[in-house]
């Protein structure tokens, strides 16, 4: 989430430093909205903002990384047993 928002304030106004502080806080903001809050994925858009970022930064590694980590997770839950997604109550 945090990437594809840096990636649109980066479109929206490139070159200019401000639009990566910008996405951290809309990231943020929308992390808390969404009661999802990871604070390390603050600082993604700033990552993002240092290295000459494109679109299909959003298939890799992004996509690519989310997709293994689920792909692993699944495995790892099959066989132990356990309850994936565990339901927090």
């Amino acid at each position: 989430m945090a990437t594809s928002i840096e990636l649109c304030c980066q479109y929206l106004f490139p070159e200019v430093w401000w639009s990566a502080a910008i996405a951290a806080g809309i990231s943020i903001s929308a992390m808390a909205a969404l009661r999802v809050t990871h604070p390390p994925a603050g600082a993604d858009p700033l990552v993002v903002f240092a290295i000459d970022p494109y679109f299909g930064l959003l298939l890799s590694p992004v996509a690519i990384g989310s997709a293994s980590f689920d792909l692993i997770s699944i495995t790892y839950h099959r066989f132990t047993d356990a309850d994936y997604p565990l339901n927090a109550r």
